[in-house]
């Protein structure tokens, strides 16, 4: 019996999980997670294209006759056209975007979490929604609520004094992106910077 047991202990010498097989696993998981997400793609691909079908099926059979007999040759399609567009709903159901009209409540993150903003909201049909705005989209947001609120500039270290000096202000993100793009010839560190209130914060480029 200890014979038996210790033959089915697995080879540690062929088993190993070495950092080239932990790698492999990881690359053969990635794998399998992508054709699993593509099947989940190409399935819900091919139900739009069968909803979509039967959604024409339904507008072809459809009439605006007001009869409401329920038994005649206008009010038979009708019924047939409603079935086919509840049939379709159940294999692809219309998106409709959620509609929030409601907002409650502004919560800042405590200082050890990602500065996140989260802000409570209720959408229309009731339902508890929460967006989540990080830096960057705050101040995208803050632009379109007052667009003189958000300034872009272009951040250079001095090289005497090793200080940051901000150059090239402006409104408008699209021109201070460009901007730096030109000033980095003579600046491969330069970076782009914003601020809503008066501190910069250094953004993505």
């Amino acid at each position: 019996m200890s014979d038996m047991i210790a033959s089915a202990q697995p080879d540690d010498t062929t088993h190993a999980l070495t950092p080239e097989r932990l790698g492999e696993a990881k690359a053969l998981l990635r794998y399998e997670t992508s054709i699993v997400a593509e099947v989940e793609r190409l399935r819900a691909e091919a139900a739009k294209v069968r909803a979509s079908g039967i959604r024409e099926a339904a507008a072809f059979v459809d009439n605006d006759d007001i009869c409401g007999c329920g038994g005649c040759d206008t009010c038979q399609p009708r019924k047939m056209a409603a079935d086919l567009r509840r049939m379709a709903e159940e294999i692809a159901p219309s998106r409709i975007p959620l509609v929030v009209s409601r907002f409650d409540v502004a919560m800042e993150p405590a200082p050890e979490e990602p500065p996140v903003l989260t802000i409570g909201a209720v959408a229309e049909d009731g339902t508890p929604v929460a967006l989540l705005l990080d830096l960057e989209t705050r101040a995208k947001v803050g632009g379109w609520l007052a667009p003189a609120a958000v300034e872009y500039g272009i951040a250079v270290t001095d090289a005497e004094s090793s200080a940051a000096v901000v150059t090239n202000t402006t409104s408008v993100r699209a021109e201070a992106v460009r901007s730096l793009a030109h000033v980095r010839t003579g600046y491969p560190t330069a970076r782009l910077v914003y601020r809503t209130v008066g501190a910069w914060t250094e953004t993505t480029s």
